[in-house]
């Protein structure tokens, strides 16, 4: 499929825009009709194998231009948002608590940590709901995409369900103008439409349309230990300055990276194998919506 990508979109792209370098891609957002919305367009590889489409472009994704068009006009909760983490509600995701654990110790040590306790669903939609807004909503946890848009959804304690309906229950109260802010979805397939591909119904754009201003969700399932590698850094990076699309790009080129440094908040997480990151599996899964 990445093979394929290039020259059905990446090449044509090209033409249009010229060639960008790493330091300055090009940024496109791409909105995907039918089943196209399943293809990790950033992931696409050039016939030779010597390129893939992030290095030259930072893609973001959106389910319609009606909805990049909200999101473009919705303010950004400011430094004093809340900062959540769900942290291995179900407790069978043991690198998913140590994800959680890496980012409050390194970035976030005024967070609020849900665990199997107090991750309940009530919980999220209360943080959903918070004002000023919530800066930043990290949910390390399973996820399943149904086959009707409506019922995927996120495990939480207890293995209780939040599905796709009841993120959408805040859509329909949030206040016009509120201001939202970064839902971070590091779980199974939580970009994944199951069916109804056009205008697609994703739990990534659920949290959109619920009033967050920037969402990372990945295409297919994910392995919890190199998820928790990619998180890290994904955070580190958006640390360091970088907006939630760049610093994705920049996680994603650092885990293709065979010369990558890798930093102390990481190396605990890394794989037997580090050599896995760089394979599409391991790294292409996650995409960018919002801004």
């Amino acid at each position: 499929m990445c093979g394929w990508a290039w020259p059905a979109l990446i090449e044509p792209l090209l033409e249009m825009l010229g060639e960008a370098g790493p330091a300055d891609p090009h940024r496109v957002v791409l909105i995907a009709g039918d089943s196209l919305g399943y293809v990790p367009w950033h992931a696409a590889r050039s016939s030779d194998g010597t390129r893939v489409a992030c290095e030259t472009f930072a893609f973001s994704y959106a389910a319609s231009a009606r909805q990049l068009a909200a999101v473009a006009g919705r303010a950004r909760t400011g430094a004093g948002g809340a900062v959540a983490l769900v942290a291995d509600p179900t407790e069978d995701l043991p690198m998913a608590r140590e994800e959680a654990e890496a980012l409050r110790r390194e970035l976030y040590g005024d967070a609020e940590v849900l665990d199997r306790s107090t991750a309940t669903p009530e919980a999220v939609l209360r943080h959903l709901r918070a004002e000023p807004g919530l800066a930043l909503l990290h949910l390390a946890c399973h996820a399943t995409a149904a086959g009707d848009p409506d019922a995927s959804h996120l495990l939480l304690a207890g293995w209780a369900a939040l599905p796709v309906s009841r993120i959408l229950d805040v859509a329909r109260t949030r206040p016009a103008g509120a201001a939202g802010g970064t839902v971070v979805l590091s779980a199974c397939s939580t970009d994944l439409a199951g069916s109804v591909f056009d205008e697609a119904l994703t739990l990534s754009t659920a949290f959109l349309a619920a009033g967050a201003v920037s969402v990372v969700g990945s295409r297919w399932p994910v392995d919890d230990r190199i998820t928790a590698c990619l998180m890290v850094r994904f955070h580190l990076y958006r640390a360091g300055g970088l907006d939630d699309r760049d610093a994705l790009r920049a996680a994603q080129l650092w885990m293709l990276d065979p010369d990558r440094a890798v930093p102390p908040a990481v190396a605990a997480l890394l794989p037997r194998d580090p050599a896995v990151l760089a394979e599409p599996s391991s790294w292409a899964p996650f995409a960018h919506h919002g801004r």
